[in-house]
């Protein structure tokens, strides 16, 4: 990472998969909330029809994590923070870090 701040994104499938998921823990009020909240502090990237395809063409078996990694290729991210990084490939272009390892990398 080349600046200290660092902006967070997220793609716009992360948001519908969140939101099934806060609404069923914590009711649809609360999740609306919540999800009014976080992106007030990170950017939503667009998934699109070319994003689902190169996704599905990438002979990932997770089309989920498939999308993620297609996302943050499409729009240049450095790093990808997720709690299962065994899950993605390293690519020698986006880093892939554990929440912890990008706390650790920003000190």
């Amino acid at each position: 990472m080349e600046s200290e701040k660092i902006r967070g994104h997220i793609s716009a499938s992360t948001v519908t998969d969140l939101f099934y998921l806060l609404r069923k823990q914590i009711g649809w009020q609360n999740a609306t909330q919540y999800i009014l909240d976080l992106i007030e502090i990170v950017d939503i990237l667009c998934v699109d029809k070319q994003t689902i395809i190169d996704a599905l063409l990438s002979g990932r078996t997770d089309f989920e994590d498939a999308v993620q990694m297609q996302v943050a290729i499409e729009n240049n991210m450095e790093v990808i923070v997720t709690r299962n990084v065994k899950d993605f490939p390293q690519l020698t272009s986006i880093q892939i870090l554990t929440p912890t390892g990008l706390i650790e990398k920003t000190r």
